[in-house]
């Protein structure tokens, strides 16, 4: 079985299998980083689950042998249009003579959140406190304070429950255990932001999805998931080169970009159909990745617009995902949508190549016992200390 201070972060994507593999021992280490193709997986749904077993069993064999460890206990993320959030509220009155609140009621009133009325057809697959308040006062912290009632304001992440079942069942075909289950815009937070970035909507462009969030002072306040992503602009420039989608990802990879300074290069592609080598100008490509990618950032700007949150974005938009690599994208991203725009980034650890922050952020999220929704809110390092403990005490009665 896994070492018990080994994390194992799995993003299970349509394009590929992303994993990260951490020793939470002292200082938080990163041990092995591996990807391998996905297949049987399409916007966030396993669709055949024998060719996905197969992806995941060779994913977590080059996990294994990057990290020289044996992988049985797994932390894994749920993506798709039908993941979504709602706040809740839960309120509890503090009856003892003393009217200290203490942990304990911290977490009934984090229990009482949770049985709010979810929709038909969803469950709850995390939940966690933005802010507490005690006789109508804000406070990050809670415990210890005099009050006759104390409230709490949670977001909670819904699922379909065959969602949270295919990972599941995904994961026992091949004996592993899964220690908990995260959203992943959630999980890239704990990757993608610090701190410093409340007022964001954090955007992961993946292959087949792009996950948006809204992020203000107290955390994660709204997130979708729109059904369109990467893939499209290979199935794009397969249409448009009349090549193979295989041969389009990779002319996407090594010639793809968004610079207008590429215009006048020029490539060749190997011969189709007894056919021989093809020269292709680069700007044919540069034009008909830009139609899709503009297209994404419209879908992006309307989602945020009709959200109810979007005033709330005051310091712009921070992209991840594997889209983010082709050259020219920030550029653009700004360009067409008029805000401040950056990628990703955490102080706290170095995130090398931004495919992984969701399986990084999976594992950060669970060594720290908080999600990434509370590592970027604008609060006291004591406060996260609290609500580290406070999960989990929470995680022991759900």
């Amino acid at each position: 079985m896994s070492l018990p201070n080994v994390l194992v972060g799995i993003d299970i994507g349509t394009s590929g299998i992303k994993i990260t593999v951490a020793d939470s021992t002292d200082n938080f280490v990163i041990k092995a980083m591996a990807e391998y193709p996905s297949q049987g997986v399409q916007k966030g749904r396993i669709i055949d689950i024998d060719r996905a077993v197969k992806s995941l069993e060779n994913a977590i064999r080059l996990a294994e042998e990057a990290g020289r460890t044996e992988i049985r206990d797994i932390i894994v993320n749920v993506s798709g249009p039908e993941v979504q959030g709602i706040l809740s509220t839960g309120s509890l009155l503090i009856s003892r003579s003393s009217h200290r609140v203490t942990e304990w009621d911290v977490v009934r009133v984090l229990e009482l959140a949770r049985q709010n009325i979810v929709p038909t057809g969803k469950e709850t697959i995390c939940a966690v406190p933005r802010s507490f308040f005690v006789d109508g006062n804000y406070t990050p912290n809670p415990v210890g304070l005099r009050g006759r009632l104390l409230e709490v304001e949670t977001m909670l992440i819904l699922a379909p429950p065959d969602l949270l079942q295919e990972r599941l069942d995904l994961a026992n075909r091949l004996g592993l255990k899964v220690d908990s289950v995260n959203a992943g815009i959630v999980a890239t937070a704990g990757s993608a932001l610090s701190p410093e970035d409340a007022g964001v909507a954090l955007v992961d462009v993946g292959a087949g999805l792009t996950e948006i969030g809204i992020f203000d002072e107290r955390g994660l306040c709204w997130l979708t998931s729109l059904p369109i992503g990467g893939d499209y602009i290979t199935s794009d420039i397969s249409f448009g080169l009349q090549v193979p989608k295989e041969l389009a990802e990779k002319i996407k990879l090594q010639f793809g970009s968004l610079n207008r300074d590429d215009f006048h290069e020029v490539f060749t592609i190997p011969g189709l159909k007894g056919d021989g080598p093809k020269k292709i100008n680069r700007q044919f490509v540069t034009e008909i990745i830009d139609s899709r990618i503009t297209e994404i950032f419209d879908l992006i700007k309307q989602a945020i617009l009709q959200s109810g949150y979007n005033d709330r974005v005051r310091k712009g938009l921070i992209f991840t995902g594997g889209v983010t690599k082709v050259p020219g994208f920030l550029e653009r991203a700004h360009e067409y949508l008029k805000v401040p725009v950056c990628l990703g980034h955490n102080d706290g650890i170095y995130l090398g190549d931004s495919r992984y922050s969701c399986s990084l952020g999976l594992v950060l999220c669970h060594s720290q016992n908080v999600a990434g929704l509370q590592q970027t809110a604008s609060v006291k390092d004591e406060s996260m200390g609290f609500l580290a403990r406070i999960i989990r005490i929470f995680k022991k009665f759900v």
